[in-house]
């Protein structure tokens, strides 16, 4: 299996195949690292931060334990 992730693959859906375990971790931080997908947190100057970013995506896996706190700084370090 390629560790590149198609265009248009969710954080999401990266992150629970390696759940499922269709990835292993290494292959899931790779394909994160590289997804063409990524959209940066927007922060509007009246309505402070916009959702719908990629970043936000990760934080709610981490809460909702898909995710440690290891994987996700390696995931936001790769984006920024």
């Amino acid at each position: 299996m390629s560790n590149i992730a198609p265009v248009g693959e969710s954080v999401e859906e990266i992150v629970l195949e390696r759940h499922a375990g269709k990835l292993s971790t290494e292959q899931m931080l790779a394909r994160l690292r590289a997804t063409e997908a990524w959209v940066p947190r927007r922060v509007d100057p009246v309505d402070g931060v916009l959702p719908g970013s990629s970043e936000e995506d990760v934080e709610a896996l981490l809460d909702g334990g898909f995710l440690t706190e290891s994987e996700v700084d390696q995931i936001l370090d790769a984006h920024e």
